[in-house]
């Protein structure tokens, strides 16, 4: 991506996940058999990774990274 537009991912799912966009702080609820959009404005350059929000049965939380986001200056 290039700072200054419009950023665009599109999820879909097997399972309920909860997705989180680090740096820019999005979160999303996912739900199976649904299309679901992630859209932010690219306001910070870096690269940032996107992760999902793991619950186990025992009660332990922890984050799987499923991408990085890369945002370029223009």
């Amino acid at each position: 991506f290039t700072k200054g537009g419009l950023g665009e991912i599109h999820w879909r799912t097997d399972k309920p996940m909860e997705i989180h966009f680090h740096g820019y702080d999005i979160e999303k609820q996912i739900e199976p058999g649904s299309d679901t959009v992630m859209t932010f404005e690219l306001i910070a350059t870096g690269r940032f990774p996107v992760t999902v929000h793991a619950h186990s049965h025992s009660g332990n939380h922890g984050e799987q990274t499923l991408l990085y986001v890369e945002v370029y200056p223009q």
